[in-house]
Parts: C-alpha cells; structure tokens; sequence
C-alpha cells in the first residue's frame, strides 16, 4: 500500500488538536469536514456551526483511525509553522486542504 500524504494543518498543540478535534467532531476539523464533503455527508446545524449526525461523525472517525497516520513537526514560533505550512501545501497539494469544500467553512 502507498502511503499518501492527506492534509497538512498547524495548531499551537496539535497533539490536543488531533485528540480533540481531527479524531471527534467535523464542526472543528477542515480534515473531518473535507472527508465528509468527499463522501457526500448531509451537513446539520451543531452549536452555531456546519456539523455532522452522530452516525456520520462515528463513520468518519473510524475511517480515520483505521486508515491514516498522523506525524507532528515542531517549530518555534506559529510564524515558522505557517511559512512551513504554505510551502508543504504548495508542494505536495493534499487533496484535503479544502478540496471541493468552501462552502462549508
């Protein structure tokens, strides 16, 4: 199986983010929202924001537990973690990076 490189994202912990946000609910992820959008998951109201049923978000979670892997580069500064960030989108374009999903932002 080839590895492939999914979606690029920086937070000030991303191990929290991952934890909290990338592995429970798609209001709080442009990963989750962006698989959803990819699979054609019905987009509900969730405290303010676009969100997904129970079911969806369980779909969505164990998709992503059994299927992807997550790595963690440290900078020093939120400014080097956004140069970072850019410049790895720019090169390896992962498809979800918001691919076909504005409209749920």
């Amino acid at each position: 199986m080839t590895n492939r490189l999914l979606y690029i994202g920086k937070a000030a912990h991303l191990s929290k983010r991952i934890e909290d946000s990338h592995l429970k609910r798609a209001r709080t992820s442009t990963l989750r929202r962006t698989l959803a959008n990819l699979l054609n998951m019905e987009f509900i109201p969730v405290s303010g924001k676009k969100g997904l049923t129970a079911e969806n978000e369980k779909i969505i979670t164990d998709w992503l537990v059994n299927n992807t892997y997550f790595k963690i580069l440290e900078t020093p500064t939120i400014t080097d973690a956004e140069k970072i960030e850019d410049e790895l989108i720019k090169q390896y374009q992962p498809p979800f990076n918001k691919l076909g999903c504005e409209e749920h932002f």
